[in-house]
C-alpha cells in the first residue's frame, strides 16, 4: 500500500500488487466482496448489508459487534421489550375483563374500558337468560352483564303451567353497582296459561306493539336480572331469553 497525494493537496490510497502494479485503476475500480447473496449460497459474493437468521438469538454483551437479526421468512427483528419499557407484542384470546397492560396485544377485536379493564363490544346478541325446567318455588336468574347495548327484548316460554288458579309473575330488576339493591324496572303479573310472553327495555319506546306484553321506555343498565315469582308451590315449566338490542 503507498499513500499518494493529488494536486489539490488531498490524500488518495492507491494498492499494488507485488509486482508493483496498480490493482484499482479508473477503469477497473474494483468491488467489495462478501460471504453472501440474497437466496444465494454464500460464496464469492458482493458484500451486502443484511440480517441474519439464527434459530437462537445468540449472547451479546456490552461493547459487542452484532448481526442484525431476521426470522425465517428473512424480515427484520425488532425488540419492541427495550422501546420505552414495553412487554413483548403477544397474541391473547379475546376476553371480557382483560387486564390493561404495558404491552402491544396482538388482537383483531374492538375493546372498550369498562372502568378498570377491557370488554370485548358486542353486536346485538342473544343470550340465555333462565333454561328451560321445572320450577316449583320463587327463582331468580343469574344477574346478567350488559356490556354495550341500550335495551333488550325477553321472552318468557312457559311449556307447563301449575294450574288450579296460580299465577306467574315476572319481574326485571336493575342493580345498584354500589350498595347492590335491587330496583323494579317492570313487571308481569298473573300468568296462568302456557306460551310465549314478550317484552321489551328501550329507550323512548312506544307502547304501540301490542303483541307485546311489556314496554318499559328506559335504557337497560349494565347489571340486571328477572326473577320469577310463584304463588304457590305447584310445578311450572318455563325459561327466560334475552336478545339485546345496541
Amino acid at each position: 500500500m503507498l499513500a499518494t497525494f493529488d494536486a489539490t493537496g488531498a490524500q488518495r490510497v492507491a494498492l499494488y500488487g507485488a509486482d508493483g502494479t496498480p490493482l484499482l485503476t479508473a477503469a477497473s475500480p474494483g468491488a467489495v466482496q462478501g460471504p453472501a447473496a440474497h437466496d444465494a449460497a454464500a460464496s464469492g459474493n458482493p458484500l451486502r448489508v443484511a440480517g441474519v437468521y439464527r434459530a437462537t438469538p445468540p449472547a451479546v454483551a456490552a461493547g459487542d459487534l452484532v448481526d442484525l437479526l431476521a426470522d425465517a421468512a428473512g424480515r427484520p427483528l425488532v425488540d419492541v421489550q427495550r422501546i420505552a419499557g414495553l412487554a413483548a407484542p403477544a397474541a391473547r384470546a379475546p376476553a371480557d375483563a382483560a387486564a390493561l397492560v404495558a404491552a402491544l396485544p396482538v388482537e383483531a377485536v374492538l375493546l372498550e374500558l369498562n372502568g378498570s379493564g377491557l370488554d370485548r363490544r358486542r353486536n346485538n346478541h342473544e343470550v340465555t337468560v333462565l333454561a328451560s325446567a321445572a320450577r316449583t318455588a320463587t327463582t331468580d336468574t343469574p344477574q346478567q352483564t350488559n356490556y354495550n347495548a341500550k335495551g333488550a327484548s325477553l321472552f318468557l316460554r312457559v311449556t307447563t303451567a301449575a294450574g288450579g288458579g296460580e299465577t306467574l309473575n315476572l319481574v326485571c330488576f336493575q342493580v345498584d353497582p354500589v350498595g347492590g339493591a335491587n330496583t323494579e324496572l317492570f313487571r308481569h303479573n298473573g300468568i296462568t296459561a302456557t306460551g310465549t310472553y314478550a317484552y321489551q327495555i328501550y329507550p323512548s319506546i312506544a307502547d304501540t306493539q301490542t303483541k307485546l306484553y311489556a314496554f318499559t321506555a328506559l335504557a337497560l343498565p349494565r347489571r340486571w336480572f328477572v326473577r320469577m315469582e310463584h304463588s304457590a308451590g305447584g310445578s311450572w315449566t318455563y325459561s327466560v331469553a334475552a336478545s339485546y338490542i345496541n
